[in-house]
Formats: structure tokens, C-alpha cells, sequence
């Protein structure tokens, strides 16, 4: 099992593995207006574009992708303000590490980025795995109507 950059090639595969969790798994936590909402949000385009804005990584195991996950800077290079986003595991890896590896690497490039904290928005069934991990929920959330809580981690 090895986590790289995301590749162009990748994108039918993020985007399969993306919607099996909509469909699978967070349409049972979220409104059926935030899923349709979220997935309209993952296509070919989106992804083509964060290639260059975002640190894309993707973990795969014999050629077949199984979790994506990035990083994105919404501060400067001498004042990071880092973002976990797009994390997904595929629905058949749930609960076998994989996540946890994944966030562990995102968490190295947090580190060599010298980022005092790391952000998150959270789907609602996730907020365990991230508090598992020391990040905390945020005492002000932007937008609940979204059905996103924003966690923190200091680094």
C-alpha cells in the first residue's frame, strides 16, 4: 500500500470512490439536499483544477485506489492556514487503518509547512475519527446549514 500524489489518471477513481461515500455511507448522516449538494460539487473539472491549487494524495494498493485526502493552503507560504479536505476512505476499507495512515502523512506535510494548527471540515460521521486524532470542534461554525463542523488541531 503506497500514498502519492494524485495524478490526472486518477480523477475517475477519486471521483467513484467520493460518490460511493455520498451514496453509501454520509446519506445517512446528512439531508438528501447536502449530498446532492456535495456531489454535484466532485467532477472531472473540480478535480483538474485542484491538481494545481492542492496537495492531492491518493492511497492505492495494486493499482486500485482506496482513500484520497489533501491539503490545501488558504493562508501564504510564510503563514500557512492549512485545510484537510476531499478526505475519503472507499466504503470497503472503512475502519482498516487506512484513514488513520493517510491523515499521518497529511500531518508530515503539515509539519514540514510549519502550520501552528491544521483545520477540518468535518462530515458528521466523521467527527470521532478526527477527535481521535486531537483536533477539537470549533467553538464558532460558519455555515451549520451546510451539515460541516469545523474541527482544529494544534500542531
Amino acid at each position: 500500500m503506497t500514498i502519492r500524489r494524485m495524478i490526472e489518471n486518477d480523477i475517475i477513481h477519486v471521483i467513484e470512490l467520493i460518490t460511493r461515500n455520498w451514496d453509501e455511507v454520509l446519506i445517512h448522516h446528512h439531508s438528501i439536499e447536502t449530498v446532492q449538494k456535495f456531489r454535484a460539487e466532485e467532477t472531472g473539472e473540480t478535480f483538474k483544477k485542484h491538481l494545481s491549487s492542492k496537495e492531492l494524495y491518493v492511497v492505492e494498493d495494486n493499482g486500485q485506489v482506496m482513500a484520497t485526502g489533501s491539503l490545501v493552503n488558504y493562508g501564504t507560504a510564510e503563514s500557512p492556514r492549512l485545510c484537510v479536505s476531499m478526505f475519503f476512505v472507499s466504503p470497503d476499507y472503512h475502519s482498516k487503518g487506512i484513514g488513520r495512515m493517510l491523515l499521518e502523512h497529511l500531518f508530515s506535510s503539515v509539519a514540514l509547512q510549519h502550520a501552528e494548527k491544521l483545520h477540518v471540515p468535518s462530515s458528521r460521521n466523521a467527527i470521532n475519527f478526527y477527535k481521535r486524532f486531537g483536533f477539537v470542534v470549533d467553538a464558532s461554525q460558519p455555515d451549520e446549514s451546510i451539515e460541516i463542523t469545523w474541527m482544529t488541531k494544534e500542531m
